[in-house]
């Protein structure tokens, strides 16, 4: 606590005292004690403190048959004991017993700022010979500390050193340590000054600010008076010191009560007394507290009067709670013989059965509740249920409001549904509809506490997250007027408001969620707060990539003029890859980024689902969006059951799922700490199996309409793909499913026939190919319409709906095609594609080969002419590299980045990789040289190595062709994994090879390496260099200066000798070994990972040759590159007569991998409603089993601690038989020892 916290509760205690409102209490009369040389108040004669301290006269009564009355004996007097103790120890203040708990609870709750507490826990029972069990201990501890943190409750003890007090304050003690952001505990003990010991009383004397310097030290007791006293228990906040003028007795329980009813007397606070162990005074507080109707909580297997009742309410009600009798005076008799053995032969012991007899009523049963070690509820569960019990019947609406607030607070789901319940059954009575205020309320609650069994409820019972009133300040009165005058734009901004109130709240509140390092990751660096709901679009393409289209819109209610095509296009690129940089806040105008999407629908793919532009003023911000949001402030935030709750609700649940595991993988890779990487690793298996199992039950019902959820275009997460978020993402789980592998084949053969896979039928399309697919109508088989419809793909209603040719389109929707429709199919089939690519691509090698090999002179040699190989050769490696080119372009304004994830990615991969950039600028390079410098042998020679080294790289291109076999395609992963493994060998075998030339060259070839770079290149790396390959040069050399008599190296020889020997061994035998086994290692794990390996290469083989246009093969490509640029140019030029009929499928370049359906008022529908039917049973299975693996982790540890328990009962037990014998061991040895003189005599 604080110093200024410190001034606050001293000045507030000035302020009261001159008010006298507080005041101490002290004995001003001398009353004899009758066995001790001191007064019955227990001070000595000259150390009362009305004379000390308070300047007063000292009556004296000398009869010792006087007993000390309080009434009469006593004094009040300014209080002049208060303080802290230290600067983070507990706050205390001595006032009489006598002090209204108006001004008690009124200083704590100024203290506590005036936050006034939603539950008071009085936590009383055993003090003395107080022993819990472990597990019992760390249950109720953990339940205490649970419930005050997440109730803001009090808590409210004996405030001693010992029983239940000491417990209470050791386990506050452990959550101050152990969490890293504590919460302020409130807890208060209530204690008698006449209880504590001298020590004690002298060390608040000494910490108080206005208590004499002279007087903190003296004693006012008889240091050899023993009397059981207490201290303060230093953990808790305040300590509320009460003080009837003696320095004996102990505290009744009256402050207590009246404490906990000054605190509970407006409503706004519910009070619970937990009863742990206790002795027969602890009657007392049950029955003031039933007699208020206060709940009770007993604590089973704690001991003595806990037990007892514990076992009695057992023993006379049935097992669901539903029937009970109150027990007979001999149960309770046995009851206590059993479980209080000290009140046999008791005096008071039919006074303490006639208590029980009054607790045991049958109308005070509904408010005494047990907590049982082996129940499923915990402490805190347990205790809300007494507080429901008590409170549930209340009719007043604001009551039950506060129940439903702690409800959710304490995740305690049940509880509110019956209240719930009855508040709709008396609004039903009323003629009133349901709460749809309240339920808003709630919901935005259990949102914000992490409450994913709440939010599940409120769903399921059609809560509309959008409703302004359940995510506004708004009352329940002028809902109804909001909701009429809100236009849907409306709606959708303040929805999207309360979506980032819901960041900011997790934000500030990280620490209790326990997903801190996860938020840093979302917000980055700069830490800054999201002002604008846009800026969430930047973050979805930080996490998942550039492919994502704005999925958030803050549009205006009348739409601005969307800028021209050309200027959108530039600005577009080039903020497109500084929106990237995390430092960049979104560099784009507004206007601009909304009406990209517009550009790009009409210029190049189109692919609004709306049928309309992003700017319509009709956007309509539906149920599922608000849902889709939710979903990923849930997966932001690292909450990954409240993600998996909210996919119960979604339709997309695929696609939603694979965004998840892609996010958390994104957070996986970026944070550098282990355990939370372990962690996040964990959720990305979790939601990859969930989107699997999702496809694969789908894939079950409907084949073709799976395949389709997989292809096509989501507009709610930025028209993006399933495929597309499952190849960024990596998910082996998703692409081994059989859909996915089907869905690739669907596509590589377009309107071809599955069938067309057979031997016979391969024949005829080799045919075909080789006839320029003349006869491919006549002797392939194509799919059908009957094919396409047989599964119930479609209902009556969908039928005749179709899909863009902008898209992928493999169904046949005619009967009879005709001869130049399956002509043109045949052409647009990948798999044709590709094999006319093959043949054309070795076509370029044979004449490149050709040329390099009889036709490479210089222009003199030939008269300037060239050959003809060399046209050809110039001509289709400038079509390759236009098509290069295009499809670049095509990937940037597709934003079909799904491998690259960012624009940047794409562009440095395309130049850093050899086999993309460096072929084309080796070749250029040497016909530069070739034909302007040719004629210069030296020149010529460059050249001539350098079109060499262009023609390899062109043949280890054409390896990309086995990526269609599957035997061969994963061949290429061990390769490129394989030089990733060389590459961190390299620098290894360099040092060796840089020793071992160094050295070597020092003693034997002193002086004789020329300091030229060609010659330290020869003598010191280039020579070594063979020694990996078996060829040791040196040793001929080395001998030869051995054996020369007269060289004057042969010591320096034979050093190098050892120093070769030693290096033979260190580079062939160990690196070159070891380099082998990582290599094993390598091919190992591709070979374990085929599958996935080749299907994650098979999707962009796929996708190149589907997205080419037709003749996309040297070097025929040039026709269809020239007729893009013709058809770009007529519709620039006819633009004006072209507005009119313009629509979102009007393509200038090639069609884009996704399924684009022609009206999405239907389709989509259609595929929502079949995924959500499909998947629903298996995500609300997969919430129930999040659900039970808690509660079997729980039960394990449960049954691990209750065999603990038993161990330590059983060891307890025998501690005390020992203990007992030895005592009766001790008595008999006495006994014999006083009978020996009478038997003497």
């Amino acid at each position: 606590m604080s110093t200024a916290s410190s001034l606050r509760w001293t000045d507030r205690i000035v302020d009261l005292k001159q008010n006298k409102q507080l005041k101490s209490r002290t004995c001003k009369i001398y009353v004899a004690h009758q066995e001790k040389d001191l007064c019955q108040c227990g001070r000595l004669k000259s150390r009362h403190s009305y004379v000390t301290l308070h300047q007063g006269t000292l009556n004296e009564n000398d009869d010792i048959n006087t007993k000390w009355n309080e009434g009469k004996d006593t004094a009040a007097v300014d209080i002049n004991i208060y303080g802290q103790l230290s600067s983070n120890g507990p706050k205390f203040v001595r006032c009489e017993n006598r002090t209204k708990s108006v001004a008690l609870y009124n200083l704590i709750l100024n203290d506590c700022n005036n936050q006034k507490p939603n539950l008071l826990i009085s936590a009383y029972g055993g003090a003395r010979y107080f022993t819990l069990s472990e597990r019992i201990e760390k249950d109720f501890v953990t339940g205490i500390i649970d419930l005050a943190t997440r109730a803001d409750a009090w808590i409210l003890t004996a405030g001693v050193n010992n029983g239940v007090a000491n417990l209470i304050g050791e386990g506050i003690s452990q959550y101050r340590v152990l969490k890293q952001h504590p919460k302020n505990i409130t807890c208060i003990g209530l204690t008698q000054w006449g209880s504590l010991t001298e020590q004690t009383r002298m060390m608040l004397k000494q910490n108080s600010p206005d208590y004499p310097e002279e007087l903190k030290r003296i004693r006012q007791t008889d240091p050899n008076w023993q009397e059981e006293a207490d201290s303060l228990e230093l953990n808790h906040t305040h300590h509320l010191i009460l003080d009837n003028g003696q320095l004996c007795g102990h505290l009744s329980d009256m402050p207590r009560a009246q404490f906990v009813e000054q605190a509970t007397r407006d409503g706004s606070c519910y009070g619970v007394t937990i009863i742990v162990e206790g002795g027969a005074n602890t009657l007392e507080v049950i029955q003031a507290d039933l007699g208020v109707k206060r709940p009770v909580v007993l604590l089973q297997k704690s001991g003595r009067i806990s037990d007892v009742l514990a076992s009695l309410i057992q023993l006379t009600t049935n097992t669901d709670r539903t029937k009970l009798r109150e027990p007979t005076e001999s149960e309770i008799e046995e009851q206590l013989d059993t479980y209080f053995p000290a009140l046999i032969g008791d005096k008071d012991r039919s006074t303490r059965i006639k208590q029980i007899i009054d607790v045991m009523k049958s109308s005070n049963r509904y408010l005494l509740h047990v907590y049982q070690l082996d129940a499923e509820k915990n402490v805190s569960e347990t205790i809300f249920q007494a507080i429901f019990s008590a409170y549930k019947d209340n009719p007043d609406d604001e009551k039950r409001a506060r129940l439903l607030d702690l409800s959710i607070r304490w995740n305690f789901l049940d509880g509110a549904k019956q209240l719930l319940e009855v508040n709709n059954t008396k609004r039903e009575k009323d003629g009133q509809t349901k709460d749809k205020y309240l339920r808003g309320k709630l919901l935005k609650l259990a949102l914000e506490q992490n409450r994913p069994s709440f939010v599940d409820y409120f769903l399921r019972c059609d809560c509309d997250p959008r409703d302004l009133s359940s995510l506004t300040g708004q009352t329940s009165s002028n809902n109804e007027q909001l909701e009429s005058e809100t236009p849907n734009v409306d709606t959708a901004t303040a929805c999207q408001t309360f979506v980032l109130s819901l960041y900011k709240h997790i934000k500030d509140n990280a620490h209790e969620y326990h997903n801190k390092e996860s938020v840093k990751l979302f917000y980055g660096q700069r830490n800054e707060d999201l002002t604008n709901i846009r800026i969430l679009n930047k973050k979805l393409r930080k996490w998942l990539g550039s492919y994502v289209d704005s999925v958030y819109h803050s549009l205006p209610p009348t739409a601005p003029r969307t800028p021209s095509a050309n200027w959108s296009s530039v600005k577009y690129f080039k903020n497109q890859v500084a929106s990237e940089n995390e430092n960049i806040i979104l560099q784009v105008h507004q206007d601009v980024l909304e009406g990209m999407k517009t550009v790009q629908n009409i210029t190049t793919i189109g692919i609004n689902p709306n049928n309309t532009t992003a700017n319509d003023s009709n956007y309509n911000y539906s149920q599922q969006d608000m849902l889709r949001d939710l979903f990923l402030w849930s997966v932001f935030m690292d909450l990954s059951l409240m993600a998996k709750t909210i996919l119960i609700h979604m339709k997309e649940r695929i696609s939603a799922s694979l965004i998840a595991a892609k996010i958390f993988k994104s957070y996986a890779n970026e944070t550098p700490i282990i355990d939370v990487r372990d962690r996040l690793n964990r959720q990305v298996i979790e939601f990859e199996n969930y989107s699997a199992q999702c496809v694969n039950f789908c894939y079950e019902i409907n084949e073709a309409l799976t395949c389709q959820l997989l292809m096509r275009v989501i507009p709610s997460f930025g028209n993006v793909t399933c495929m597309q978020i499952a190849i960024s993402g990596k998910n082996a789980k998703f692409l081994e499913t059989a859909c996915f592998d089907h869905v690739l084949n669907q596509i590589w053969y377009n309107k071809l026939a599955l069938s067309n896979k057979s031997l016979s039928s391969k024949i005829w399309l080799t045919c075909s190919i080789a006839t320029f697919g003349l006869v491919a109508p006549k002797v392939l088989e194509y799919r059908s319409k009957e094919d396409y419809h047989s599964n119930e793909a479609f209902d009556d209603h969908t039928r005749n709906v179709k899909l863009s040719e902008n898209g992928i389109n493999y169904d046949i929707d005619e009967d009879q095609p005709s001869f130049w429709k399956k002509f043109v199919s045949f052409h647009e089939t990948p798999l044709v594609k590709m094999c006319y690519h093959v043949i054309s691509y070795i076509f370029f090698l044979l004449i490149f080969s050709y040329m390099m090999l009889y036709h490479f002179d210089s222009l003199a040699y030939t008269n300037g002419k060239l050959h003809w190989t060399e046209y050809a050769i110039i001509i289709i490696v400038t079509t390759m590299f236009l098509e290069e080119i295009r499809q670049i372009v095509h990937d940037l304004h597709t934003r079909m980045l799904e491998k690259w994830n960012t624009t940047t990615h794409l562009i440095l991969t395309k130049l850093a990789n050899p086999f993309y950039a460096l072929p084309f600028l080796l070749f250029y390079l040497g016909i530069l040289l070739r034909y302007a410098f040719g004629n210069t042998p030296s020149v010529l020679s460059a050249a001539r190595i350098i079109m060499a080294f262009d023609l390899e790289l062109w043949y280890l291109r054409s390896l990309k062709f086995v990526i269609a076999l599957k035997f061969l395609g994963p061949k290429l992963f061990m390769l490129r994994n394989m030089l990733r493994d060389l590459g961190a060998f390299v620098y290894m075998i360099f040092i060796a090879i840089a020793a071992y030339g160094v050295v070597s060259r020092a003693l034997f070839m002193y002086k004789q390496v020329p300091f030229t770079g060609q010659g330290i290149f020869e003598n010191i790396f280039y020579s070594p260099y063979w020694f990996i390959h078996g060829q040791y040069n040196d040793t001929i050399t080395l001998d030869n200066i051995i054996h020369n008599e007269n060289s004057t190296f042969i010591a320096e020889a034979t050093a190098t000798h050892v120093l070769l020997a030693f290096h033979m061994l260190f580079i062939n035998i160990l690196l070159l070994n070891l380099l082998i086994a990582v290599f094993t290692r390598t091919i190992h794990e591709v070979q374990e990972n085929t599958e996935f390996y080749w299907r994650f290469q098979r999707y962009s083989f796929v996708r190149e040759y589907f997205e080419r246009p037709w003749l996309a093969y040297p070097p025929l490509i040039l026709i269809p590159h020239i007729w893009i640029v013709c058809l770009a140019l007529w519709k620039k030029c006819c633009s004006s007569n072209l507005d009119s009929i313009r629509t979102e499928h009007n393509s200038v370049t090639t069609p884009i991998f996704k399924i684009i359906p022609l009206n999405r008022q239907v389709l989509h529908k259609r595929w929502s409603k079949f995924e959500n039917a499909a998947t629903y049973g298996y995500a609300r299975s997969v919430v129930n089993f999040e659900k039970e693996k808690n509660l079997n982790q729980q039960r394990k540890l449960l049954e691990s601690s209750i065999n603990g328990n038993t161990y330590e009962d059983m060891q307890r037990q025998l501690n005390e038989i020992t203990i007992t014998l030895k005592r009766l061991t001790e008595a008999l040895a006495r006994s014999n020892v006083n009978s020996q003189p009478s038997s003497q005599t």
